[in-house]
Formats: C-alpha cells, structure tokens, sequence
C-alpha cells in the first residue's frame, strides 16, 4: 500500500515527463524538477517551474494512481541518464540509443493531443495507442501482437538514432508536444521522428530503409523550421531556456493563429495517429532519402 505522501505524488501525472523538460532549464546539468522554464502561450510569457506543467490531476487513472508512475519510472530513468551523458559528449551504448528511440516514441504516445474516446482512462487509452504502434505502425503485418524483443530486434535492424548540434548563435526550443513523426510519402508508415533534447541539439531517429542523416549539424534554416514545428504542433505552450524577445513572441502568436491544431482520437477499435509530411531537403537539410 503506497503511504500518503506516495499517493499524494501520483495524483499529479505528467503526459510530459519532468526529466524530459527539464532539460530545457538554464540550470543545465544541475537542473531538477524544480527548475525553471520559460513558458510562452496565446496569453502570457512567465517562467515556470518544471514540474507545474504538462499534467492534470489523475491524468492517466484515479483506480490506481501509483500504477501509472510505476509504468514511466524506468524509461524516464533511463532518459534522464541518456540526457547527461548527451550534455557531457560522452559516447552512448547501442543499448542507449534504443532506449532514447522508445522514449522519443512514448513521449508521443504518451501526449494528451490525442482524445480519449474510449470511456476509460487515459491510461487505457495510452496502452491501445502502444499497442496499435507496435503491431500496426512499427511492425505491419509482422506479427499481430509483437514482444518487447521482437520489437527491440527491428529497431537494431532498421532504426538508428543522430544527435545534430545548432549553431552556437541559436537555441531550440520546445512544447507541450515535442516529439514530432514524420513520414516521407502520404502513407500512414512512421519513417523518422524528431525530439528536441537540450537548448543546443535534437534527436532524428529514423528508419534506415527509408531515409538517413548525413550531417550532425543543424543549419540555421533547420533551426528555425524545427522550432517552428514546435509552435504549430504545440498544444498552447512553447519552453525555452531564455524569456523569449518581443519579436520571436510576436511571431510565435503569429504563427499559432494561423495553424491548424494537432489532433488525433483512440477509441476501443481504433487509433487515429498524428503524421507529419516531409517536405524535401529545402525544409528539413540534414536527411536525404536512399540513393540520392
């Protein structure tokens, strides 16, 4: 039975995990949960402590509010090691870089983008969408219900991860819903994903089949279209680690005005995924499709 303060704890459930936006704090390496962030939405700009945001109360199940915590703890563990050792330069495990694909994975499944039509809980909900990525999305017509090792021997067979560094006169930011999928045709096939990590580099995790990365830096263009994902596929909230200028928060409204909201439904039947279409080379630089 989970004490008080336990329960307490797990009545506050964050669809965006703390360590993930963490690390978007000026306190860098020596960030906490306490940390602060910038947060700019439609009707102010204030900096914010890490964890006020990204959660609702009981957001993911009130039958068992310790059930969901227990569910996230070792991959955002895991994630918060991986994000050190990304600040530091030191060199990842393979092992790592599977787990930072999974976790750019669940921050997506994960996000309250997507509505709940089920008539249960979100975490029902969450569960349905992992499953449906797995058998529908990540292995198609493999199997109908992959293990956790079937999955894990097709991302060390056809998925890689790339950190890309910005340059030093620019800074990502993030939001409310981060982790961006990609496909490269009209298809509803997953091809590549895109997560800002820190203020200075992302991850592109991609499928080796049908695309690759060929730098390990981001132009100022790539920069700026990134961050531009970030405010059109935001929920309402945009992070950074610096107060925003009177003109980047004039564009950033801007730009909310005149974009169409990210959506996306599961119901008992069904899950409706949220796809981004890639543009070419002229809107994101550093990936190429195989043979050109």
């Amino acid at each position: 039975m989970p004490s008080g303060r336990q329960q307490l704890k797990a009545k506050t459930q964050h669809y965006l995990p703390c360590v993930y936006l963490k690390q978007f704090s000026a306190d860098g390496l020596n960030a906490t949960r306490k940390s602060k962030v910038w947060r700019l939405d439609p009707t102010i700009c204030v900096e914010v402590p890490v964890d006020s945001q990204c959660s609702d109360n009981y957001f993911y199940t009130k039958a068992d509010s310790a059930l969901a915590e227990e569910q996230f703890h070792e991959l955002e563990q895991q994630y918060g090691l991986i994000a050190r050792k990304i600040r530091q330069g030191q060199t990842r495990t393979p092992e790592e870089d599977y787990r930072l694909i999974l976790m750019m994975f669940d921050i997506h499944l994960r996000n309250r983008m997507y509505t709940n039509q089920t008539g249960n809980e979100n975490f029902e909900a969450y569960k349905i969408r992992w499953s449906a990525f797995r058998s529908e999305i990540l292995l198609p017509g493999a199997v109908s219900n992959p293990t956790d090792a079937e999955v894990l021997d097709h991302l060390k067979n056809s998925w890689r991860v790339q950190l890309l560094q910005v340059n030093e006169q620019f800074e990502l930011a993030t939001s409310d819903n981060p982790s961006l999928w990609f496909s490269i045709d009209n298809s509803s096939s997953l091809h590549f994903v895109v997560l800002p990590i820190t203020p200075a580099c992302c991850a592109v995790a991609f499928d080796v089949r049908c695309i690759r990365v060929h730098e390990n830096k981001l132009s100022c263009r790539d920069t700026f279209n990134l961050n531009r994902h970030q405010i059109c596929h935001s929920q309402g909230a945009l992070y950074s680690s610096k107060k925003p200028t009177p003109e980047e928060k004039e564009m950033i409204i801007g730009e909310w005005h005149k974009r169409e909201k990210p959506g996306g439904s599961t119901t008992d039947k069904k899950w409706t995924v949220n796809l981004l279409r890639w543009r070419g080379r002229d809107h994101l630089s550093f990936l190429v499709e195989p043979g050109h």
